[in-house]
Protein backbone atom coordinates (compact mmCIF):
# COMPACT_ATOMS: atom_id res chain seq x y z
CA UNK A 1 0.00 0.00 0.00
CA UNK A 2 1.49 3.34 -1.05
CA UNK A 3 1.91 6.09 1.51
CA UNK A 4 1.11 9.70 0.86
CA UNK A 5 3.97 12.20 1.01
CA UNK A 6 2.55 13.63 4.26
CA UNK A 7 2.46 10.21 5.95
CA UNK A 8 6.01 9.41 4.84
CA UNK A 9 7.28 12.78 6.12
CA UNK A 10 6.09 12.29 9.71
CA UNK A 11 8.99 10.68 11.55
CA UNK A 12 8.89 9.46 15.15
CA UNK A 13 11.61 8.39 17.57
CA UNK A 14 11.42 4.79 18.73
CA UNK A 15 13.65 2.49 20.78
CA UNK A 16 14.25 -1.10 19.71
CA UNK A 17 13.08 -3.55 22.37
CA UNK A 18 15.41 -5.97 24.12
CA UNK A 19 16.44 -9.02 22.08
CA UNK A 20 15.15 -7.47 18.85
CA UNK A 21 16.83 -6.01 15.76
CA UNK A 22 15.32 -3.58 13.25
CA UNK A 23 16.72 -2.87 9.77
CA UNK A 24 15.87 0.57 8.39
CA UNK A 25 17.34 1.97 5.16
CA UNK A 26 20.08 -0.67 5.19
CA UNK A 27 21.19 0.00 8.77
CA UNK A 28 20.67 -2.53 11.57
CA UNK A 29 19.55 -1.20 14.95
CA UNK A 30 20.03 -3.53 17.90
CA UNK A 31 18.09 -3.64 21.14
CA UNK A 32 17.90 -0.40 23.14
CA UNK A 33 19.06 1.74 20.19
CA UNK A 34 17.05 4.77 19.12
CA UNK A 35 15.94 5.16 15.50
CA UNK A 36 13.74 7.63 13.62
CA UNK A 37 11.04 5.87 11.58
CA UNK A 38 8.04 6.92 9.51
CA UNK A 39 5.01 6.90 11.80
CA UNK A 40 3.25 4.09 9.90
CA UNK A 41 6.32 1.82 10.16
CA UNK A 42 6.76 2.67 13.84
CA UNK A 43 3.13 1.87 14.56
CA UNK A 44 3.39 -1.49 12.77
CA UNK A 45 6.63 -2.44 14.57
CA UNK A 46 5.14 -1.42 17.93
CA UNK A 47 2.08 -3.59 17.29
CA UNK A 48 4.25 -6.66 16.71
CA UNK A 49 6.50 -5.97 19.70
CA UNK A 50 9.72 -4.72 18.11
CA UNK A 51 9.84 -1.08 19.26
CA UNK A 52 8.49 1.34 21.85
CA UNK A 53 7.91 5.04 21.31
CA UNK A 54 10.64 7.14 22.93
CA UNK A 55 8.07 9.62 24.27
CA UNK A 56 6.16 6.77 25.98
CA UNK A 57 9.35 5.49 27.62
CA UNK A 58 10.27 8.97 28.86
CA UNK A 59 6.78 9.51 30.29
CA UNK A 60 6.89 6.16 32.09
CA UNK A 61 10.34 6.93 33.52
CA UNK A 62 9.18 10.33 34.77
CA UNK A 63 6.04 8.88 36.33
CA UNK A 64 7.90 6.14 38.17
CA UNK A 65 10.71 8.40 39.39
CA UNK A 66 8.29 11.05 40.61
CA UNK A 67 6.30 8.50 42.61
CA UNK A 68 9.37 6.94 44.23
CA UNK A 69 10.86 10.05 45.82
CA UNK A 70 9.50 11.90 48.81
CA UNK A 71 10.99 14.83 50.71
CA UNK A 72 9.90 15.64 54.27
CA UNK A 73 10.92 18.73 56.22
CA UNK A 74 10.26 18.66 59.96
CA UNK A 75 13.08 19.71 62.28
CA UNK A 76 15.50 18.79 59.54
CA UNK A 77 15.40 17.30 56.09
CA UNK A 78 14.67 13.67 55.29
CA UNK A 79 14.79 12.37 51.71
CA UNK A 80 13.63 8.86 50.99
CA UNK A 81 13.47 6.90 47.76
CA UNK A 82 11.45 3.82 47.20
Amino acid sequence: MARTAKEAAVMVAVVVRANRTVKHEGVYYRHLQQVMLPSADAERLKAIGFVDYLDDLRAAAQASSAADVSITVSDGVAISAG
